[in-house]
This record gives C-alpha cells, structure tokens and sequence, in this order.
C-alpha cells in the first residue's frame, strides 16, 4: 500500500493528515504569539517605558530598569536637543510673525533702510 503512493508521487492520507495538524498547530502557535506581544506593546508605555522607534526631537533613553535578559528604557530630556526642539517650535508657532519681519525687512533693505 505505502509502495503505491510512493511510486504515485503523492503523499499517504496519514502523511497529509499529520501536516495539516501541524499547520493548524503552527498557526495557533503564531496567533498567541501575537496576542502576547501586542498585550506587552500596550503595557510598557502603561508602565512608563519606551517601546521603540526613533526618539523625538529633545528626548534621550535613559535605562532604568532590569527584568530578565530586557532593559527597560524611559525617556528623559536631552538638554542639548531640548533648546533646539523649542527653539523650532517657537519658530513654527510664530511663523506668520517671523514672515512679516521677513518681508518688513526685504522692503526695508529694497528702500536703503534697516530696521
């Protein structure tokens, strides 16, 4: 019988059978897998940490906690970058001021004056 589906090239049922378990297996296996890191993605920013990604303008990582093989990180102000990130907030903020001072100047230089 096993001969017959060897020389046939296709699989035994029991063969088919086992794969397919093992397929339902690995998908649920996948689907937990999944669950888990998506409940841990939403309980590290609970919990105060960073989960990831590129760190905004003004901020640096600072490790603060050991669990297992993990380091927990949190984010805490650069000094350095903070000055420039509100530096370019105020910029963005006042923007239509900063574009009439712009043009008040261009017209003050087009006549010979300075402001």
């Amino acid at each position: 019988m096993v001969d017959e589906y060897v020389e046939s090239g296709t699989s035994a049922p029991a063969q088919v059978m086992m794969r397919q378990a093992i397929a339902l297996f690995d998908e649920y296996q996948r689907r937990e897998n999944g669950k888990q890191v998506l409940r841990a993605m939403k309980e590290n920013p609970r919990q105060g940490f960073y989960n990831g990604s590129r760190l905004p303008l003004g901020y640096a990582l600072a490790e603060v906690d050991q669990r297992g093989h993990r380091t927990k990180k949190k984010l805490v102000t650069d000094p350095v970058e903070a000055d420039a990130a509100n530096d370019n907030a105020r910029v963005r903020r006042d923007r239509p001021a900063l574009r009439r001072l712009v043009a008040l100047q261009a017209l003050a230089q087009f006549r010979g004056r300075t402001l």
